[in-house]
């Protein structure tokens, strides 16, 4: 309701606050159902949803979340040939949200402005 009233008065920074917002309940979510599977993987039950999809994607929509979120460090990803994976794309994007968040939180620790650059390749 209120993503459709933002876009109806073309309330740009409303509307992008509510799709971080909506973006945000979807990690919790996902990382509540992680919790659930601690038990899974414990037993050695954990299911994995398996598919090939190209890992370029996943980090840049990982990034482009982290930048809404974190806007004070700068996250420069070079891309290069597309790199087709075979794995669980929501476990993946989680392991790299962990990485961005903990690379942050590590720079304002230290007080250092980072830049996280990776190319990755075929080779």
């Amino acid at each position: 309701m209120l993503q459709r009233k933002s876009q109806q008065t073309q309330d740009n920074f409303t509307s992008n606050a509510l799709d971080t917002a909506a973006k945000q309940v979807q990690k919790m979510t996902t990382m509540i159902n992680g919790f659930l599977n601690r038990s899974r993987l414990e037993s050695g039950k954990i299911i994995l949803h398996n598919t090939n999809f190209d890992i370029h994607e996943v980090i840049a929509a990982t990034i482009e979340q982290t930048r809404q979120l974190e806007s004070s460090h700068q996250i420069n990803f070079l891309v290069s040939a597309p790199v087709n994976v075979y794995a669980d794309r929501d476990k993946i994007a989680n392991v790299i949200s962990n990485f961005l968040s903990n690379a942050i939180k590590d720079a304002q620790t230290i007080g250092l402005s980072k830049s996280a650059v990776r190319s990755l390749t075929n080779q």
